[in-house]
């Protein structure tokens, strides 16, 4: 139901922010006694605001993740979802907040985030989507990846490099990745 509240406010406007009102409520959960049924819940509130606001950034909902990202407490799932949908809201916009949270998070927390994990996957998208057809913008972040976990920073490295060159018709670009 939570995702689905993102999926219907997609793409609308209102000065009311249907979305933000329902979906908020549900991420301010306490980890610390949190079963598998809320921690569920908590995801799909965060992928709900991610998929309600995608492409169009508001400064509440960016306020409303970043600690959730930021926060060492968390489990890895949440702060990848977050992440992601971090990425979702600010797709293609190269956001500094938004890249600074996320490369936070990669270098503070890499080593505990395999890249085989889904939270750690799922950041490294977050970041992508943010220079989604920025192509050379990305350069000073693949450089910052490098620093990560070295599993972690060649997956992240594929993403973002993936996402920064999609759409530009960078024929270079394109067969490197082939040959990838």
């Amino acid at each position: 139901a939570l995702l689905a509240v993102g999926i219907t406010c997609a793409g609308t406007q209102s000065d009311c922010d249907p979305a933000l009102a329902l979906l908020a409520e549900h991420i301010t959960f306490d980890e610390g006694e949190m079963s598998p049924g809320i921690l569920a819940t908590k995801i799909a509130s965060i992928m709900g605001l991610g998929l309600a606001y995608a492409g169009n950034p508001r400064p509440a909902v960016t306020e409303l993740l970043v600690p959730i990202i930021t926060d060492d407490t968390h489990n890895s799932d949440v702060v990848g979802a977050a992440g992601l949908s971090l990425g979702l809201i600010h797709a293609g916009t190269a956001d500094d907040e938004a890249v600074q949270t996320l490369l936070q998070v990669l270098m503070m927390r890499g080593s505990e985030l395999p890249a085989h994990k889904l939270g750690a996957r799922l950041l490294c998208v977050g970041l992508g989507l943010l220079f989604v057809g920025k192509g050379d913008e990305a350069d000073a972040v693949l450089e910052v990846i490098k620093t990560v976990d070295k599993d972690l920073a060649q997956y992240c490295a594929c993403i973002v490099e993936t996402m920064a060159y999609a759409g530009t018709g960078n024929v270079l670009k394109v067969q490197q990745m082939l040959a990838m």
